[in-house]
């Protein structure tokens, strides 16, 4: 018996998700991404992966090791983490000190959070430099190195942020600065949207209306964490 032919009208009533299979094509070796954005010396590297669109919503491919290692760099990744928060919420800066530094890979698939990069490296010409990125849409990612402090405040309710890491969890170097101690001057920093325009993000609007977690709220400039970690 001869199989009937697939009518691309009917594509959506069998599954069709917008892959190159569902779409009756063959792999392409098209880009999966598309870099915004690199700074720091091409360290942090703002990106936005491919979606298929249709009247149901949208299919994206959240993760491939290949082709990250192949477009945006070679890094490995070992855990996976997710967070909801409410609107208003900041979290950071934190990173880990100083045997187990973490790079990590960062999203929002919900909601919309300005989330904010540090480089600590002593030897860096950017130390204590701060950017931030405008994560709004579930295709857009960021890539930080080691070497960087990273927090986000979230401006939309239960915004859904998730995040792999290169290295496990080690309580006892888990540290955090103050983005309001550290950067200079006190009252902006600038961001960058997914169209590579640039604002200056108003930190003194942002905590005037923060929920922070008292840990996060004790945390020193990075020049006082420094010189702390000197003296020990």
């Amino acid at each position: 018996m001869k199989t009937p032919e697939f009518d691309v009208k009917d594509r959506y009533a069998n599954g069709y998700c917008g892959c190159s299979l569902c779409a009756g094509t063959t792999a392409t070796t098209d880009n999966s991404y598309k870099i915004i954005e690199k700074s720091f010396n091409d360290s942090v590297i703002f990106f936005k992966v491919k979606q298929f669109k249709d009247e149901r919503g949208y299919f994206q491919e959240c993760w491939n090791n290949a082709q990250f290692k192949q477009e945006i760099i070679n890094c490995d990744f070992v855990q996976d983490n997710m967070s909801r928060s409410r609107i208003g919420v900041f979290r950071g800066m934190h990173f880990q000190y100083p045997n187990h530094p973490q790079a990590k890979l960062v999203n929002c698939a919900a909601g919309r959070v300005i989330d904010f990069v540090i480089d600590i490296r002593p030897e860096s010409i950017h130390y204590g430099v701060a950017r931030a990125y405008d994560l709004n849409d579930p295709s857009l990612f960021l890539f930080i190195p080691e070497g960087f402090a990273h927090g986000f405040y979230t401006i939309e309710d239960k915004s859904e942020f998730r995040y792999k890491v290169s290295d496990y969890r080690y309580p006892e170097e888990e540290c955090g600065i103050s983005l309001a101690k550290t950067v200079a001057p006190l009252d902006f920093v600038t961001c960058v949207n997914q169209n590579k325009e640039e604002s200056s993000f108003s930190l003194l609007d942002m905590y005037g209306c923060i929920f922070m977690n008292k840990k996060d709220s004790y945390s020193v400039s990075l020049n006082e964490f420094m010189k702390i970690q000197k003296e020990k």
